[in-house]
């Protein structure tokens, strides 16, 4: 049977996972194949990843969690055609802004698209360089459809000796690199105003932007939370992401009622560290209540509402000074992201209550 891992990699791991818990080796490998024949598609990566050979968790427990073999399982209930609009960042934007909720404002972009009210359309690599050369700094771009937060930058400046663009992370990339890689029209690249968080924020993690992954689930009006995370960058990242866990981003779990975060870690399974402070300011956070969560909330399942068609949506939301902003929904979302930060797998019975037959 086929785990996803090599053999080697397996039996290092396993042995780990044994220091870490006093798991046996063979009940680890007996529980991969036991839950690589379930719907739930679950590869020996998952099984580190949500460290489910700890023995603290129960086997109905375990076997609630969702692995990326099921991914398209998972999002076979989306409308394809409202997934076309969420995946793609100005056709969201659009769609949002019409409807009233207030998302970053796009200052350039470069898709096929000529008629994204209130941008500059850089229509080929040309004038992406011309427009980079006097664009106001600084300013945050990102793929108009993309995905983990590949591909996205936030530029500090524009050195005109040099003809290079300066990022955030002290990095420096030449207009004639950066407009060759995105200049094309293969879907485009945005380029939004650089959003300030909120002051409450800023004070425990730096002069940096923070965004909760809100997943909601329902159909028609009927919408809720279901699970709560947020992610808070470190040092000179220039996103938030997590990425696979090698970010070195925060994850906090949160409360639903209060927005308070309850616990703190960064990295997942074997090389998961939980923390209760920000390691850049040394600041407390767990305990800490995230500002604007009720605006936020509501804002959120509010626009959960108008994309009719999606029974699970992720969404993004930023704090800022100038209060929550709707960053993107996101209709086939990372299947890691909602396990870790709700502490258990997706097959809850109001997430399977979505399927036909209540089964992924």
């Amino acid at each position: 049977m086929i785990l996803g891992m090599p053999p080697g990699q397996i039996l290092r791991n396993a042995r780990l996972a044994r220091q870490q818990t006093g798991a046996p080796v063979a009940r680890q490998i007996a529980e991969m194949i036991r839950l690589r024949s379930s719907r739930h598609g679950l590869s020996a990566d998952d099984y580190f990843t949500h460290r489910l050979f700890d023995p603290a968790k129960s086997w109905d427990e375990k076997s609630r969690f969702v692995g990326l073999w099921a991914r398209a399982r998972l999002y076979r209930i989306q409308d394809p055609r409202w997934m076309e609009i969420a995946e793609n960042k100005i056709e969201s934007d659009r769609h949002l802004r019409a409807h009233g909720f207030p998302t970053p404002k796009i200052i350039a972009q470069s898709s096929p698209r000529d008629d994204v009210e209130g941008a500059v359309w850089l229509a080929d690599a040309a004038a992406m360089k011309t427009w980079l050369r006097t664009a106001p700094y600084p300013h945050f771009a990102k793929p108009a459809v993309s995905y983990l937060g590949y591909s996205a930058f936030l530029f500090d400046g524009y050195d005109a000796e040099t003809d290079t663009l300066r990022m955030r992370n002290g990095q420096t990339m030449t207009l004639d690199a950066f407009a060759a890689r995105f200049g094309g029209k293969d879907g485009g690249m945005i380029f939004q105003t650089l959003m300030r968080p909120h002051p409450d924020l800023a004070e425990r993690i730096g002069s940096r932007l923070s965004t909760a992954r809100l997943v909601i689930i329902g159909k028609g009006d009927d919408r809720a939370l279901f699970v709560a995370g947020i992610r808070l960058p470190v040092g000179n990242k220039m996103t938030d992401n997590i990425q696979g866990g090698k970010s070195g981003t925060l994850l906090g779990r949160l409360d639903y009622e209060t927005g308070a975060i309850t616990e703190l870690f960064s990295g997942f399974g074997l090389n998961l560290t939980r923390t209760d402070k920000h390691p850049d300011t040394g600041m407390p956070l767990v305990g800490f209540r995230v500002p604007d969560w009720r605006p936020a909330l509501d804002m959120a399942l509010a626009a959960s509402r108008t994309f009719e068609g999606l029974p699970v949506q992720g969404w993004d939301v930023a704090f800022t000074d100038n209060g929550p902003v709707l960053v993107e929904c996101n209709a086939t979302g990372s299947v890691h992201l909602p396990q870790l930060a709700l502490g258990k797998g997706l097959a809850q019975p109001e997430f399977l209550a979505l399927y036909d037959g209540g089964r992924i």
